[in-house]
């Protein structure tokens, strides 16, 4: 059988390296984020996944990063909230444990599409100057990949500056497994050739609009 498309990431010292990643080890020795556990697991071909972006970075970088979810999984823990009536801009956030400081600053973003020939999107903008994370990716499997696999660490909000109230804390599902894929990304930001061939990109569409899609559906995983 041939090897997994992103075999070479797992040996050796960038075995190691990924794993610390993925364990949300830092420069400076620190946790945040990451992984509980990360367990080596295989993703076979027609497997289908998500994350989490928002409108303003480039496709190719979205897709490039190593963070995923399965689409089942995540189709399925958000599915009875929203029956609940939960809130829907907090549902999505809470099952991944995605801070709300995890946007990227005006700037930033503006550079970052300007490096891929994009015009900056200056309707994003919103009163922080900032770019949530607001919209829904979804691949699927074209190759065999080989993962870090685990529950999410919560993940707390820093206190505002003119506060000294510390932020909500955002726990991740547990029945949620978070997918560390490495070996999708090229220096500077692009798609590498294992991403290109390993992901075939079907559809992205707002956070919002795909959560009510599935609470009015709740007979399906997710309408393609």
């Amino acid at each position: 059988m041939p090897r997994p498309a992103n075999w070479g990431a797992f040996q050796g010292a960038a075995l190691e390296a990924n794993r610390r990643e993925a364990l949300g080890y830092q420069a400076d020795g620190s946790i945040a984020g990451g992984m509980m556990t990360a367990t080596v697991t295989e993703i076979p071909v027609g497997v289908w996944l998500s994350r989490i972006a928002h409108t303003g970075t480039p496709v190719q970088v979205t897709l490039s990063a190593p963070w995923w979810t399965y689409l089942g999984e995540f189709s399925a823990a958000v599915r009875d909230p929203l029956g609940a009536a939960a809130a829907v801009s907090h549902l999505a956030r809470n099952q991944l444990a995605l801070s709300s400081d995890y946007i990227y600053p005006r700037e930033a973003t503006d550079e970052l599409r300007a490096s891929f020939g994009l015009d900056p999107l200056a309707s994003l903008h919103n009163d922080a100057e900032r770019k949530p994370y607001d919209r829904i990716y979804i691949v699927e499997a074209t190759r065999t990949l080989l993962a870090f696999r685990g529950k999410g660490r919560p993940v707390a909000d820093r206190p505002r500056l003119d506060s000294d109230r510390e932020g909500p804390t955002w726990n991740a599902g547990r029945d949620i497994d978070q997918l560390f894929i490495p070996g999708l990304r090229d220096p500077g930001a692009k798609l590498s050739a294992i991403g290109r061939s390993a992901l075939h990109f079907h559809r992205s569409m707002s956070v919002a609009g795909w959560l009510e899609r599935l609470a009015l559906d709740r007979g399906s995983q997710f309408d393609l």
